[in-house]
């Protein structure tokens, strides 16, 4: 394994992990093979949000991307019922809802995106680093 095609491979999977809810594996494949990423290592990083966690993730994205629009999360809560009423109801205005609840959850699991895959590709180049400069030590002290 190529330190450059792991690290590449950790960073588009934590990328797509975030950035879509559905078909992450597939699409990570995909870049992997455009971007030379190390597949098995992308479509393992997928699984960052799994079925069991992307409730937690997209709470933890909403409030950030509230806390970064300016949206009080007690405001929304409180227009929660709101939106139920008028969901039912016929006229139910989606892009209303969307930039309501929907835009500081999108933004938040932009902003893990993002954040996600750099560090993920940072933290494989530093591990890798350290690895080696290790192994030139202890190598050199059984000179």
């Amino acid at each position: 394994m190529q330190h450059e095609a792991v690290a590449r491979g950790v960073a588009i999977g934590l990328f797509w992990a975030f950035a879509l809810p559905v078909a992450q594996i597939l699409v990570a494949v995909a870049h992997s093979v455009w971007w030379r990423g190390n597949i098995p290592v992308a479509a393992g990083m997928t699984l960052v949000t799994n079925p069991f966690t992307i409730g937690f993730w997209l709470w933890l994205a909403y409030k950030l991307g509230s806390l970064i629009l300016g949206v009080s999360v007690y405001e929304a809560a409180a227009g929660d019922a709101a939106f139920q009423a008028t969901a039912a109801a016929p006229g139910f205005d989606a892009m209303a809802w969307l930039a309501h609840f929907g835009w500081p959850a999108v933004l938040g699991m932009a902003i893990f995106s993002v954040a996600g895959s750099l560090s993920g590709y940072l933290l494989v180049k530093l591990v890798w680093r350290w690895r080696v400069w290790f192994k030139r030590r202890t190598r050199q002290g059984k000179r």
